[in-house]
């Protein structure tokens, strides 16, 4: 039996094509984003995923990235990151490839024997076998959460290793991720996943570390099925949710906060709230906007 429990995943996805279409029956959801430098227009499609084109400029294609939340959405709604690879191999030019590897320990009363900090004394100790240039403060720095391997300038192809539970707010050095990015021969990684190879094993085609036990336990691991307590949400569903956080905050800041002022101007003024002329003006001021508002949204 594994020391370890590992599952895998692509942790993003982007693509292009030159005519707009809805990926994977993933729906228009029309939420308007910032755009980066490249595109003057952005949306936002029902996953969370992003539409990237331009207005003018008809050589560029239509862009779309799936990131980590979009492409959970996805898989819990049914869809299999397999066949949208293919997909994406049939009908776009995929651009971006990131596949994640997370292991943790089996015994939940151990801590992990390959943390990036192993990481960066593998590659001190030469212990690494790699096509990609480690990165310098690998070894410079050795406390860094986060240690790569790969141009991060150029970022073609990217390896890095850090340590998830932490980022998510839990005990360190138990749940670590270990994720290959890819820009140049992203087909060729996909066609990797569409064949069924194991993310581990394409992983190590670029990046390995071949006399590391720990490494190589978690790398022959077969991968379990990923399990997540709580459902990805959609953007719908998030945009919702924090517009439901916003009124909460709301009630429950406000009234307070007005409460405060009305005591305290009783306490040195002896000021009542009928007879407060501040309290007044700020009543009167909330039913204004409202009424503008209403107004405005009633015009044809």
């Amino acid at each position: 039996m594994s020391q370890y429990i590992v599952t895998q995943n692509i942790d993003y996805l982007s693509f292009s094509v030159h005519l707009p279409l809805d990926p994977f029956g993933d729906k228009k959801y029309d939420n308007i984003k910032s755009p980066n430098s490249h595109y003057d227009n952005c949306i936002q499609l029902q996953s969370g995923a992003l539409h990237l084109w331009h207005s003018t400029n008809t050589t560029m294609k239509h862009h779309y990235v799936y990131a980590g939340q979009p492409l959970e959405y996805l898989r819990q709604n049914g869809q299999n990151e397999k066949e949208m690879v293919q997909w994406c191999l049939e009908r776009s030019n995929i651009t971006r490839i990131d596949l994640a590897l997370t292991s943790q320990p089996s015994d939940l009363g151990h801590t992990h024997a390959f943390t990036p900090q192993h990481v960066a004394w593998a590659v001190r100790d030469e212990m690494l076998v790699s096509r990609l240039k480690p990165a310098k403060d690998v070894t410079d720095n050795m406390k860094a959460q986060t240690k790569y391997i790969g141009n991060r300038k150029t970022r073609a192809r990217l390896f890095r290793a850090y340590d998830k539970g932490a980022d998510n707010g839990e005990l360190a050095n138990i749940l670590i991720r270990y994720e290959l990015e890819t820009r140049k021969g992203a087909k060729t990684i996909a066609r990797a996943v569409t064949k069924g190879d194991n993310y581990a094993s394409i992983i190590r085609r670029y990046v390995d570390f071949p006399t590391v036990r720990a490494w190589l336990d978690i790398t022959n691991t077969k991968p379990t099925n990923m399990q997540h307590s709580t459902p990805v949400l959609s953007a719908h569903e998030l945009e919702l949710q924090k517009s439901n956080s916003r009124w909460a905050w709301l009630q429950n800041s406000i009234p307070r906060t007005v409460e405060k002022a009305l005591q305290e101007d009783y306490d040195k003024f002896g000021i009542y709230p009928d007879e407060n002329e501040h309290f007044q003006l700020f009543l009167s001021s909330i039913v204004h906007k409202m009424t503008a508002i209403t107004n405005k949204l009633d015009e044809p």
